[in-house]
């Protein structure tokens, strides 16, 4: 059963503008890899992870939060600002002027 993936309200969290032609490509390419990953549900983990070498428990990392400096520092190289996020031109998509 392939569920609906409401790829606008992921699109507007991330802050991206998607043509309805992107929106419909994604929405197809997301539901294929839910699909995907819910028949590895089938498994047993031990069988998924049969060719590692390491431990499954040792390949999680902690990912500690640091505080540092205040958030201007961290932004003065910007060239735009939306609230308080950096803006990022788009590059992907985008078709190469040669």
């Amino acid at each position: 059963m392939q569920k609906k993936i409401d790829v606008s309200a992921i699109a507007a969290l991330a802050r991206l503008e998607l043509s309805d032609t992107e929106k419909h490509r994604l929405e197809c390419e997301m539901a294929q890899f839910i699909e995907y990953a819910s028949c590895l549900e089938q498994f047993p983990p031990e069988e998924l992870c049969a060719d590692l070498t390491l431990p499954l428990e040792s390949l999680s990392f902690r990912d500690d939060v640091v505080c540092g400096k205040e958030n201007n520092d961290a932004v003065s190289n910007a060239k735009s600002l939306l609230d308080g996020y950096v803006v990022v031109p788009i590059t992907v998509g985008k078709e190469s002027k040669k």
